[in-house]
């Protein structure tokens, strides 16, 4: 696998918003052994990481906005 193909888990944090432990342990529970923010994992997990936390976003931020 190339490096290419690889996003450190500190810029996906930062995509997504995310505080960085909060994404680590996102990561584990798909299977992946990370354990500080610059580890990296495939774009494959990235994206869907990316899908799983997006739903979740939209509807915190509905709810919130409907109070």
């Amino acid at each position: 696998m190339s490096v290419s193909s690889k996003i450190r888990l500190y810029d996906l944090a930062k995509e997504l918003k995310l505080d960085t432990k909060r994404l680590i342990e996102e990561v584990r529970r798909e299977g992946v052994d990370v354990s500080v923010p610059s580890n990296s994992v495939s774009k494959e997990l990235a994206e869907k990481i990316r899908t799983n936390i997006s739903p979740r976003r939209k509807l915190s931020l509905s709810v919130v906005s409907e109070s």
